[in-house]
């Protein structure tokens, strides 16, 4: 079997606690916070998966970012959160729950309805808008996990109500004051107390899916800020193929992973037309953008070791967004060949920005 060209699973469970940095600036001195967020954006798995093929092969670290690069082929093609053996996604971002909702109502949401807009107020002057049919009002989730069942239900169905978990749930924030050490005698520097908010995993694993590269079944990696440990290990993969009838020709696509897009929120094979129409081609099929529920940009970056300096800063959308479209032109089979459980994005697609999934109406 070509382990390059088989996709494989591993769990990563975390053996302290763990920080991974947002897009925020931190600078010690000057910061006094620094800012964490969870699930860590998938370049991070990424690299982390890098560093366990070179800790095993330390020679040849200096072919890293090279033509040669053994680590070249490594596409993340996934990557979610496993909750007692459960998977669990973002929630979709046209989901929502009642602002006076009851206790026995806190773990359910529904799922906004597509309407033409006729009173012209849109931020998306598409002719479409999205609002809840109902007559109690409603607020969006801060959040919000869905397992995969009801994920899958939601695809296949486009309707609620929805049982959802919440992600405070199963992690623990613990705060971890330092001091920044001066880079000459290597005491602590005055005016230079900072706190990081770290996170304890509570039954919560991270799993990421991956091909095109060799690494031990099992083992230890360094993972997210101070390099944590953390135990990894090979497991089964799932099965995220589509069973969904798509019908008017009318779909939406549910980004499970945040997407790096040129134009911000828009995806690049979208144009706006002399009609005021969202349409574009991808891959050979034509379709017209009808709404989207974009939550607020999530900041990519990074650090290059091998360069050492930043990597360039990327405004994502963040997981759990959803775009409804209108197919032009095309099959609904192709629809589905060239988005659902693929990744979509303009940048970073091998590191497993964009991962998406095909959803019914």
């Amino acid at each position: 079997m070509n382990r390059e060209k088989t996709c494989e699973t591993i769990r990563i469970e975390a053996l302290d606690t763990l920080f991974f940095r947002d897009g925020r600036p931190f600078t010690k001195g000057e910061e006094t916070w620094a800012w964490g967020m969870f699930p860590p954006v998938p370049s991070v798995l990424y690299g982390a998966l890098r560093s366990v093929y070179f800790s095993g092969d330390i020679g040849k670290l200096p072919m890293a970012n090279e033509r040669n690069d053994p680590t070249g082929k490594l596409e993340l093609t996934g990557s979610y959160i496993s909750i007692e053996n459960l998977s669990y996604f973002p929630l979709p971002l046209d989901c929502v729950q009642f602002k006076d909702a009851q206790k026995d109502e806190e773990d359910r949401v529904f799922v906004l309805d597509l309407f033409e807009n006729n009173d012209g107020i849109n931020s998306c002057p598409n002719g479409w808008i999205l609002k809840y049919s109902g007559d109690r009002p409603v607020a969006a989730v801060e959040g919000g996990l869905i397992s995969k069942i009801e994920l899958f239900r939601y695809l296949k169905t486009g309707q609620g109500p929805l049982t959802i978990s919440r992600l405070s749930e199963h992690l623990k924030s613990e705060a971890k004051i330092g001091n920044a050490l001066s880079r000459a005698t290597r005491r602590a520097e005055d005016e230079m107390l900072y706190r990081v908010g770290m996170f304890r995993p509570k039954g919560l694993n991270l799993m990421v899916k991956f091909r095109g590269l060799e690494i031990p079944e099992r083992g230890l990696m360094k993972l997210g800020g101070e390099g944590k440990a953390a135990f990894y290990e090979r497991v089964e993969n799932e099965d995220f193929s589509a069973d969904i009838e798509i019908s008017d020709n009318r779909f939406k696509l549910y980004f499970a992973a945040p997407a790096i897009f040129k134009k911000g929120w828009l995806p690049s094979w979208i144009d706006v037309d002399e009609n005021g129409s969202f349409k574009g081609n991808y891959k050979g099929v034509r379709v017209r953008l009808l709404a989207a529920a974009v939550g607020k940009p999530l900041y990519v970056g990074g650090f290059d070791i091998k360069a050492k300096r930043p990597k360039p800063m990327f405004r994502s959308v963040p997981a759990g967004s959803v775009y409804y479209f209108r197919l032009e032109e095309g099959s609904i089979s192709r629809v589905i060949d060239i988005f659902h459980n693929k990744t979509v994005s303009d940048y970073y697609q091998a590191q497993g920005f964009g991962w998406a999934f095909i959803g019914r109406m």
